[in-house]
Parts: C-alpha cells; structure tokens; sequence
C-alpha cells in the first residue's frame, strides 16, 4: 500500500443507543477514530423515494486495516456520509482494507 494514495482524512463511526430521560431509545453515532484514506467515487443513479428524487453514489474508500470494522459502521468524508455495505480484507493480511459505501443525497 503506498501511503502517498491515502490523502482524503475520514472518520469511522459506529451506532449506539442509549435511553433518554424517558426511558426511549435515541441513535447516536460515536467516533471510533480518524484515519487516512483514499475515497474514488465508482458511480451514481438516481431514483424515485417516497415521492421524491434521490441521488444515490457508489465510493471506493481504501485506507489501512481497521480492526472491528463492520458493515454497520459508516465513514464520514468532508461532512458527507458514507454508509458501507461490504468491507475487503485485501489478501486476509490485515493491512490494507476496501470497503464499498453509498452516500445518498437529495
């Protein structure tokens, strides 16, 4: 992995829940830290969502081994956010990681 590539500095959160004054659930996500990546957009479509038109993108983020990292965690790129749908270990040797995202947009 050349580290010359990963010049795009994102943050990894994960989803957590905790109960309010009231006792109902509320989202939130935690940082889990900041990394150094590359994101290389791959594609984009738009289509029709509760009435409404919605941009959809595909991004290619590489970025070294994340340990913990899963498909429920979402990265976040200059205040846009990357929702991961799968996560490659490049060659199962724990040192580089491709991960497929999908940020939606309005």
């Amino acid at each position: 992995m050349r580290a010359g590539k990963l010049r795009h500095l994102v943050t990894i959160q994960r989803r957590t829940l905790s109960r309010d004054a009231v006792g109902q659930q509320t989202e939130s996500w935690a940082d889990l830290g900041t990394t150094w990546a590359s994101v290389m957009p791959t594609g984009g479509t738009e289509r029709e969502y509760a009435k409404q038109l919605v941009s959809e993108t595909t991004h290619k983020v590489v970025m070294r081994y994340f340990d913990g990292l899963t498909s429920k965690d979402r990265i976040i790129h200059n205040s846009r956010t990357l929702n991961i749908i799968n996560i490659i270990n490049v060659d199962e040797r724990n040192i580089e990681q491709q991960i497929m995202c999908k940020e939606m947009g309005v």
